[in-house]
């Protein structure tokens, strides 16, 4: 069964574990470029590992995955209740946040918006590449001026044969990293600016 950019797969060798979408394929090599679809996990793949579940199964699994993010929500839901409540308090001074969050996947970008949405939370979420996000976070900062800033989007190791570990061992903790430190620079306050950076397996 040929498997193309855009489909769900799993992996063979880790046990059908993790739900992926294919990113990119790499015809010469025959590896592919996957990532997570409820995991922020980025890995590569030779195609021979790689199996296409039936659409029952991923259907199946993306029920189990939107019951879970609906716990989390209702979890965050009745906190927001609980300090919905102390607000109440002649003494209680409320000071809303906004998060500015640019997320390397669209699709987790909307599921964080609509949560951020559904928990009354002001937010500015966009869709950027991770290897874009250094070189536009400044601008994004200085338009939106957010309280919060997220950094977020896909990561993992590289397969090497060197046990060494570091930066390059990863697909995108260095934009992460870089981004964060021209954030900080722009604005050094780390109470006028929280940052919350990295995803799955972040170096």
């Amino acid at each position: 069964m040929e498997i193309v950019k855009g489909d769900i797969v799993l992996r063979l060798s880790h046990g059908k574990d993790i739900y992926f979408k294919v990113e990119s394929i790499d015809k010469r090599t025959q590896m592919a470029m996957l990532r997570g679809v409820d995991i922020r996990l980025c890995a590569d793949a030779p195609l021979s590992d790689l199996v296409k579940p039936g659409i029952g199964e991923i259907a199946n699994y993306r029920a189990k995955s939107f019951k879970l993010r609906i716990e989390i929500v209702s979890r965050a839901s009745r906190q927001a209740r609980f300090i919905g409540k102390e607000k109440k308090r002649p003494d209680y001074v409320e000071i809303p946040g906004k998060v500015l969050h640019l997320d390397g996947d669209a699709d987790y970008m909307e599921i964080c918006r609509k949560a951020y949405n559904e928990l009354q939370i002001a937010n500015t979420s966009l869709f950027l590449p991770e290897i874009h996000q250094p070189g536009q976070v400044e601008t994004f900062l200085r338009k939106y001026n957010p309280d919060i800033l997220v950094l977020t989007g896909h990561d993992g190791m590289i397969k090497s044969d060197s046990g060494e570990d570091g930066l390059d061992k990863y697909h995108n903790v260095r934009y992460f990293i870089e981004a964060v430190q021209i954030a900080r620079s722009y604005q050094p306050s780390k109470d006028d600016l929280v940052i919350f950076a990295g995803a799955c397996q972040s170096w």
